[in-house]
C-alpha cells in the first residue's frame, strides 16, 4: 500500500474518532426507566384464570414485590378511546375518539370515518412502537421476537411503550382459552429477558385496555335499529345512533330500549339528566357538582344489592362501591359518554353472552358494559410508583396521573458511536472503520483499508420498529485513485444480542447486495461486537 495511501486513510479515521470522542456521550440514560406494556382485551376475570392456571409465572415473579390492581376502562371498551385519554387523563365526555368506529362530527357536519380511528390510533403510538398494532392483527410471532429487544431499548430510550394485541385478535377468533395461550407467550417471552431488565431501577407498568367476554348470541344491529327507527337515522355506528329529529330522542330511546331489543340504551336530556333503558328497565342519572344520583323503577342494575341507596356518589365511589358487581362503575362511566359533545342522541349496546353479526363469527367480544369488558387488570412496580401501589380499584385513564410528565417523554438519543476492525484472510486485507452518530437517526461513517480503499457516507434511518430498521444513504468511495459515489441501503434485523443484516449498494459500475451479521456483548457502559460483515470478512468492533 503506497505510504500516501496510509497517511489518507490515518486522517480519515483519526478526524472520525476525534469526532466521536469529542462529541460523544453514553446512550445510558442514568435516571430511572419506565417500560409500559400495554396488553389488549385481558379482562380482569381472565387475568385471574390464568394465573390460578399456572399460566403466568413470569409476572407473578416480577410483581411478588409489586402490585396488581383492579381497573375499570372507559366505556366504549376499545383501545382508541382509553390509549387517546392515557396521557391526558380525560375521561370520555371530552377527547376526540367515541370508538373504534366512527362517528358524526357535529361541529364540522361530517362523518370521521373507521379508517380515521385506526390512523389516528397507530400514529398516536411512538413511532417505533407503530408496527405493534400490525403485528398483533397478522403477525403474532413478530411481536414475540420483539420482546427479545426490550432491554436494548430501555438502554437507548428513557421510556419505552411496548404493545401486545395478540390477545385481542386471538380473543375475537377463537376465544378466551386462545387468550389465555396468548397472554402466557407474553409471560414466556418476558421471563427469557428477565435476566437482562434491572427491575430495581425500572419503573414497569402492564395494563390491559379493555376486556373481552366469551359471546354465543348474534343480533343483526342494523336490522334492529332500521326496523326500529326506520328512516329517522342519520349514521349509525356502534355505540352511537345520531337522529334526523332530535326532538324524537325520547321516543326512539323507548322503542329501542322497552322492548330490549338492545341490551341498553342511553340519551342525553340535558347537561345533568341521562335517561335509558337496561333489559327494558327504565333509569335516571342525574348529575350534580361531579355527583351523580342513579334513580329508577325496578333497578335494572340492581344495585341495592350492594347497599345502594341512592344518595349522590362521585365516580371514584361509584368504582368502590361497585367493583364486585357485574356492572361496575357503569352509571359514571354512562352519563359522562352520552355528555360527550360528539356522543349520538342514542348511546347503545349488547352485553355478554350477545354480540354483533357479522365476519367472520366472533367467539369473544366487548361490546356492553359488563365487569368482563370493561374490568381489568393493572401491574406496576418501581421506584417512581409507590403512590400506585395500593389495593384501591381505579379508572384505567388516571393511572398515569401523578407521574411526572417530563418521565413519559422519551429521549431522542443519538445513534451508537463505533470504531471496529475487519480482515478478510483470502485476500488478505485489512478494514479500519469509524462510525460517528451527530443525531437520533443520522449515522455517518468512515473506512480506509490496506487494499488502498477509501469510503465515507450517511445514512437515516427511514423506517424502525422494536425488530426491524431500515437505513438509506449514499457514500463516496476512493480506490485506485478514482471517486465513485453510490446509494446504499441496510436493513437491520434484531434479535437480542445478534443482528443479521442484508445490505444493497449501487453505483455506476455495478449492483452489489450482500448480508452481514454480528453478536454483541454488554462491557461497562459500551458493547464489544463480534462482526461478520460480509464476503468472507471477520471483525470486532466496539460501540458506545
Amino acid at each position: 500500500m503506497p505510504i500516501g495511501t496510509h497517511s489518507a486513510a490515518a486522517r480519515v479515521i483519526a478526524a472520525t474518532l476525534l469526532v466521536t470522542l469529542a462529541f460523544g456521550v453514553s446512550n445510558a440514560q442514568q435516571s430511572n426507566r419506565y417500560l409500559i406494556i400495554h396488553i389488549d382485551a385481558i379482562s380482569y376475570e381472565t387475568y385471574e384464570r390464568a394465573l390460578a392456571e399456572g399460566k403466568l409465572p413470569t409476572f407473578e415473579r416480577i410483581f411478588d414485590d409489586g402490585v396488581t390492581r383492579r381497573a375499570l376502562t372507559l366505556f366504549p371498551g376499545s383501545t382508541p378511546v382509553i390509549y387517546s385519554r392515557l396521557r391526558t387523563g380525560e375521561a370520555n365526555d371530552a377527547g376526540v375518539a367515541l370508538g373504534i368506529g366512527g362517528w358524526f362530527d357535529r361541529e364540522r357536519d361530517q362523518v370521521y370515518a373507521e379508517l380515521l380511528v385506526r390512523r389516528d390510533l397507530v400514529f398516536s403510538a411512538p413511532r417505533r412502537a407503530q408496527t405493534g398494532f400490525a403485528y398483533g392483527w397478522v403477525a403474532f410471532t413478530l411481536a414475540e421476537l420483539s420482546v427479545m429487544n426490550l432491554p436494548d431499548l430501555l438502554e437507548r430510550y428513557r421510556v419505552v411503550e411496548f404493545f401486545w394485541f395478540a390477545t385481542d385478535t386471538i380473543g375475537h377468533l377463537e376465544g378466551i382459552d386462545a387468550q389465555i395461550t396468548w397472554l402466557s407467550r407474553l409471560d414466556a417471552a418476558i421471563g427469557r429477558v428477565l435476566p437482562r431488565l434491572d427491575l430495581d431501577d425500572l419503573n414497569l407498568i402492564i395494563y390491559s385496555d379493555h376486556g373481552m367476554s366469551a359471546v354465543d348470541q348474534s343480533v343483526v344491529v342494523s336490522q334492529v335499529i332500521d326496523d326500529a327507527l326506520g328512516g329517522h337515522v342519520t349514521f349509525a355506528s356502534y355505540p352511537n345512533i345520531y337522529l334526523r329529529d332530535t326532538s324524537q330522542t325520547a321516543e326512539a330511546a323507548r322503542r329501542l330500549g322497552e322492548g330490549a331489543v338492545l341490551d341498553f340504551v342511553v340519551y342525553r336530556v340535558d347537561e345533568c339528566t341521562v335517561k335509558g333503558y337496561l333489559y327494558g328497565g327504565f333509569f335516571e342519572i342525574i348529575e350534580h357538582d361531579g355527583a351523580y344520583a342513579y334513580t329508577s323503577r325496578d333497578d335494572p342494575f340492581g344495585y341495592a344489592a350492594v347497599g345502594y341507596d341512592g344518595s349522590p356518589l362521585d365516580a371514584d365511589e361509584w368504582l368502590a362501591l361497585t367493583i364486585e358487581h357485574p356492572y361496575p362503575g357503569a352509571i359514571p362511566n354512562l352519563f359522562r359518554y352520552a355528555q360527550h359533545p360528539n356522543a349520538g342522541e342514542l348511546v347503545f349496546g349488547l352485553n355478554p353472552p350477545r354480540f354483533p353479526a357479522g365476519f367472520p363469527p366472533y367467539q369473544a367480544h366487548h361490546y356492553g358494559i359488563r365487569d368482563t369488558d370493561l374490568l381489568v387488570p393493572v401491574w406496576v412496580r418501581g421506584p417512581d410508583l409507590e403512590h400506585l401501589m395500593t389495593d384501591d380499584p381505579l379508572w384505567l385513564h388516571e393511572l398515569v396521573q401523578g407521574i411526572d410528565p417530563a418521565w413519559l417523554e422519551p429521549i431522542l438519543t443519538r445513534e451508537e458511536h463505533r470504531i471496529g476492525v475487519s480482515f478478510d484472510p483470502g485476500i488478505p486485507d485489512v478494514q479500519l472503520h469509524a462510525q460517528y452518530s451527530p443525531a437520533y437517526r443520522w449515522r455517518i461513517d468512515a473506512a480506509a483499508s490496506t487494499s488502498g480503499r477509501i469510503s465515507g457516507g450517511v445514512d437515516y434511518d427511514v423506517f424502525s420498529d422494536y425488530l426491524f430498521r431500515l437505513w438509506l444513504g449514499a457514500d463516496l468511495t476512493l480506490e485506485h485513485g478514482a471517486v465513485t459515489p453510490a446509494i446504499r441501503a441496510a436493513f437491520d434485523i434484531d434479535l437480542g444480542r445478534a443482528r443479521i443484516t442484508p445490505t444493497l449498494r449501487a453505483d455506476v459500475h455495478r449492483l452489489e447486495m450482500g448480508i452481514g451479521a454480528e453478536f454483541a456483548f454488554d462491557v461497562a457502559d459500551g458493547r464489544v461486537y463480534l462482526t461478520v460483515p460480509g464476503r468472507g470478512r471477520w471483525g470486532v468492533a466496539a460501540g458506545w
